[in-house]
C-alpha cells in the first residue's frame, strides 16, 4: 500500500509541475479549448497571482494554485454564472464581496431546498462582475489523466498543494477557516436578501 501511495504522490507532483508550467490566463483561453478539455478525462487547476483575495496570496511572482478538480467540472466552475452550483465561485464571491459589492441571494425560492442559503447564488449583476473578475485575474492549467485515477489524484494534489479554495479533504489548508467564515457571511446575506 505504501508503494502505491508513493507512486500516486509522485504522479501528483509531476501533474502539479505540468499544470504550473502550462497555465494560461483564463481570458486568453479559447472557449472551445475548455469545452474540449471538459469532455476528456483530466484534471484542471486554477491559479492566481494577485493580492485582492488576501489569504497570504501574492507573495510570489508565480501564480499560486487556488483550486483543483476534474476537467468535467470546468463548465460549472468557469463558464456558467451559477454561483449556487459551485464552491469555487462561492468562495471567490465571499472573498471579493466587499470590494466589488457582490450581492448574495438564495440559490432558489424552494423552501424544500435546505441548502439554498449556504449554497447562495448572486444577483445577475454580481454574477457578471464575478465572472469578469475571474476571466481577468485567474489562470487555468489542464492535464490529461486516466478516468480510473482522477478520483485518487485530485486528493493527492490537494494534499500536496493545499490550494486555499479546496475546502474538502484539505487538512493542510491554513486559510480554510477564513474562507468558510467569509462564506458564512454571504450565506447570512442570502438569508436576509429581499427582492
Amino acid at each position: 500500500m505504501i508503494e502505491k501511495e508513493q507512486v500516486l504522490w509522485q504522479v501528483a507532483q509531476q501533474m502539479t509541475l505540468n499544470l504550473q508550467a502550462n497555465n494560461k490566463k483564463l481570458a486568453e483561453v479559447p472557449g472551445d479549448y475548455l469545452a474540449k478539455a471538459s469532455e476528456k478525462a483530466g484534471i484542471f487547476a486554477v491559479f492566481y497571482s494577485g493580492r485582492e483575495l488576501g489569504l497570504g496570496l501574492g507573495k510570489s511572482t508565480e501564480p499560486s494554485m487556488l483550486y483543483v478538480d476534474a476537467t468535467k467540472d470546468i463548465p460549472r466552475h468557469l463558464w456558467g454564472e451559477d454561483t449556487g452550483a459551485t464552491g469555487l465561485r462561492r468562495s471567490l464571491a465571499a472573498l471579493l464581496a466587499f470590494k466589488y459589492d457582490l450581492q448574495a441571494r438564495p440559490r432558489s425560492n424552494d423552501p424544500e431546498d435546505v441548502d439554498r442559503f449556504d449554497n447562495y447564488a448572486l444577483t445577475p449583476e454580481s454574477e457578471a462582475k464575478l465572472t469578469e473578475w475571474m476571466h481577468e485575474n485567474l489562470y487555468i492549467g489542464v492535464v490529461a489523466a486516466t478516468p480510473d485515477t482522477i478520483n485518487q489524484l485530485i486528493p493527492a494534489m490537494i494534499s500536496a498543494n493545499a490550494p486555499v479554495l479546496n475546502l474538502t479533504n484539505n487538512i493542510n489548508n491554513q486559510y480554510g477557516a477564513e474562507v468558510k467564515r467569509c462564506r458564512k457571511q454571504m450565506a447570512a446575506a442570502a438569508r436576509a436578501y429581499q427582492e
